[in-house]
Formats: C-alpha cells, sequence, structure tokens
C-alpha cells in the first residue's frame, strides 16, 4: 500500500501538508515526495508515500508527471502490461515498467474511461493542467481508501486516512458521528455509504470519479459519478454446473497469475479457509518449477466451552501440505495481543467489529521480517462458499430452492456433514 495527500487552499508554509502526509509513513517505507502546483484556486498539494512493488526504481516515484497530468497512485494495476502493450502499438513510449505511468498514459489517451480498461484495487488521483481539475477515482469494490475533507473558504484535503487530517491540525478528534456509532454498536457495521465516523470527513465511494474545478478562484467539488457500467448478464451456459466450475477456476487461475506479478517477494496468508487454502494451492501450481511460495497463518490453539478445539492447525497443514508451499505459523499469546492493540487501533483509524483483524497485524509482521513484501489474501470466499457456521442457513436455503420444499433429507445430510455428527 501506499500513502496519499492532497489539498487546495492550505497555509503556504506547508506545515499542514508536511505533517498530514507524514502521518501516513506508515504506509509508505520506500519513499516520501511532496509536490505544489500553482492553480487559479491556489496552491496545489500533492504528496505520496511510496510501497515499492513494481519497478522499483527512483524513477517510478510519484508524484508523477506526463505531459499536462501529475497522478498520485495507491495500489496494484494487475493487468497494466496488456493496457501497456495496448498503448505501444499506437506509439506510446515508457520511461519505467510500473503501472502508475501506464495509468497515466491511459488516461491521457481515453480520459476517465481508461479506467474500465483496469483490473486492479487502486485509490488514485490525477491533477490536469490543461483545465485545473483533480480527479479522485477508487476501485469497483472500494478496496483501497480515499477520503475527503471539505473546510471553509473553498479549502479542501484528501487523504488515504482520517489521521491524517488529524496530524495536519484540520481535524477536532471529538467530531464523532453518532450516528454512525450507534449504527456501528447496534449492528456491528463499520461502513456506512460515504459517512465516516468523523463529522465532515467523507470517503470517496467504491467505483466513484469526483473532479475537483480548480480552475476559479476557488475550489469547487463536482457530484461524484460512477466509473464503471453495470456488470455483463452471465453466459447463459454457466447454467451448467460442470461448466459455471471450470469457468471459475479458469478466473481463480487468471487472478492469481495476475497478482503473482512484482518486483518484490510475494507470499500468501493461509488459514486453512476454503479462500486463502485455494489461493495458496494455486500460486504454488503457477510458480516456476523448484520455486516456493512463503504462507504465513496465525494460529491460536484453544478450545471452545464445550472443548472442541478451535485451531486451525490441521486445516492449514492439510492445505500446505504441496511441495511449493512453505508455511510459517505465527502464535502470539495474550500479552502480544495486548501490547499490540492500541497501535492495530490507531492504524485502522476508524473502529472495527472483528479481532482477525489482530491476527492479520501478527501475520504480515512475520511476513515483512521474511522480507515478503507483498501478500495475496482472500477475502469473503468463505462466506460465499458456505465455508462458514454463519453462512450454513443460506447453503440450506439453496438447497430447498433449487430442490423443493421436501428436500428435507438432504439438507439434514448437509448440516450433519458441517457439523460433523
Amino acid at each position: 500500500m501506499c500513502g496519499i495527500w492532497a489539498s487546495i487552499g492550505l497555509p503556504a508554509d506547508g506545515h499542514a501538508d508536511r505533517a498530514g502526509l507524514a502521518a501516513a509513513a506508515h504506509r509508505g517505507p520506500d519513499g516520501e515526495a511532496l509536490l505544489l502546483i500553482e492553480t487559479p484556486a491556489g496552491r496545489l498539494a500533492l504528496g505520496h508515500r511510496r510501497l515499492s512493488i513494481y519497478d522499483l526504481a527512483v524513477r517510478a516515484a510519484q508524484p508523477m508527471r506526463i505531459g499536462p497530468l501529475t497522478g498520485l497512485f495507491n495500489g496494484s494495476l494487475y493487468d497494466f502490461a496488456a493496457v501497456r502493450a495496448e498503448l505501444e502499438a499506437t506509439g506510446v513510449a515508457f520511461a519505467t515498467t510500473g503501472d502508475c505511468e501506464v495509468l497515466l498514459q491511459a488516461w491521457l489517451r481515453w480520459g476517465a474511461q481508461a479506467m474500465a480498461r483496469f483490473d486492479g484495487m487502486f485509490a488514485a488521483l490525477i491533477h490536469d493542467a490543461r483545465d485545473h481539475s483533480l480527479h479522485l477515482v477508487r476501485d469497483r469494490f472500494g478496496e483501497k481508501p480515499l477520503h475527503v475533507l471539505e473546510l471553509p473558504g473553498g479549502r479542501l484535503a484528501a487523504a488515504s486516512e482520517i489521521r491524517q487530517f488529524a496530524a495536519a491540525g484540520l481535524l477536532d478528534r471529538a467530531r464523532i458521528d453518532a450516528d454512525i456509532l450507534s449504527r456501528f454498536l447496534a449492528l456491528g457495521s463499520a461502513e456506512s455509504g460515504a459517512a465516516t465516523f468523523v463529522r465532515g470527513v467523507r470517503r470517496i465511494l467504491p467505483g466513484s470519479h469526483e473532479v475537483w474545478d480548480l480552475s476559479g478562484t476557488r475550489a469547487v467539488t463536482r457530484p461524484a459519478t460512477p466509473l464503471y457500467g453495470r456488470f455483463a448478464q452471465p453466459d447463459p451456459a454457466l447454467a451448467d454446473p460442470r461448466v459455471a466450475a471450470e469457468a471459475l477456476r479458469a478466473a481463480l487461475l487468471g487472478a492469481v497469475r495476475n497478482r503473482l506479478i512484482a518486483d518484490v517477494q510475494v507470499g500468501a496468508c493461509l488459514s486453512g479457509g476454503l479462500d486463502s487454502s485455494t489461493i495458496a494451492r494455486m500460486s504454488a501450481s503457477l510458480l516456476p518449477a523448484g520455486t516456493r511460495i512463503s504462507t504465513f497463518c496465525a494460529l491460536f490453539d484453544e478450545a471452545d466451552s464445550n472443548g472442541r478445539s478451535l485451531s486451525e492447525r490441521t486445516f492449514a497443514l492439510a492445505a500446505a501440505d504441496h511441495p511449493g508451499i512453505d508455511l510459517q505459523f505465527v502464535t502470539p499469546d495474550d500479552s502480544a495481543v495486548a501490547d499490540a492493540v492500541t497501535d492495530v487501533v490507531a492504524l485502522q483509524g476508524e473502529p472495527f467489529a472483528h479481532t482477525s483483524i489482530l491476527a492479520q497485524h501478527f501475520v504480515f509482521k512475520a511476513a515483512r521480517t521474511a522480507g515478503v513484501v507483498a501478500m495475496l489474501d482472500g477475502q469473503g470466499a468463505d462466506e460465499l462458499f458456505g465455508g462458514y457456521t454463519g453462512m450454513l442457513g443460506h447453503a440450506l436455503a439453496d438447497i430447498l430452492l433449487e430442490r423443493g420444499p421436501f428436500a428435507w433429507q438432504t439438507a439434514a445430510r448437509a448440516l450433519a456433514e458441517h457439523s460433523g455428527e
């Protein structure tokens, strides 16, 4: 991940901008830069903290300028090589081998429509000197964060994390949104549209494109517009389970293959669940012969109130039983978890509802210590495929809907298999 900072109309001494960018230092240990651009609406500051994944050289540092465009980027465009080849075929020459330059060259050619050509997770800011506009875009699912703070007098700031605004002296830490807090306490929901836990701070919605018009004497925000069209209707052939299974396998293999492309060491999380096990096994099958992928698993050898083991050791070992997989267990004790809570809460920026984030903290820390810079992880597949007990009701409902109201024996068998009885 990288850290993004942008502002318009803040004090000329630059103290607030430097402080806001410095607060994202943990997001980008490999480089820091702050660029000032004069616009009719005032001085635009663009700052970037870099975590190098593609093209580790200084030439790929950001903010990056290509003609009239200046860009900040956080994330990865997994298929940037294909878009690069398409642009090269039209005569475009590249100075780097990373994805940020491909994004800017694609934007030069196709404008905001260029984003639909990419498969990736990202938050990006692009300044266009031709019309004095700043474009804020976010990926389809909002995997990479991007927040906006509007201040009196046409002053604006954008950042990867809310706490960057506080570090810049732009935010009263006590401005909690009571409605969002109540929703979180009642439902455990930590995200509700554009609203955040802090009044006055909003997030750019997933798949959205917001424009700051800097052509006048003060900055004006235009209403955000969708960056993508609707998903295409599925191929009718996918109604055949065998066809659908093969299509799913091909799509997963393609996704994993693209995410293994990097100029740093790539590893994977491996909890023993459906998603991480699938990713780890596919990664191992795609690596060159004789190479191995490093995987990491947070392990808690505990039991529930009935004495049943909660440990995922058996499942993780089974998934790692492959010549291309190395597995390292991470076993934080109670004191280590207690010591980490304050830092993890601060890094998250907003309340979170599940302690799995703490487990991930130790996994990623161990990976970094081992020299692994980028990690593959699965999120959501266990829910999608009914791998968790909480999803069992949905799985049973699917059986009854598909086979009719009298399929109780099938549903009962599925329940028995899931519970091990």
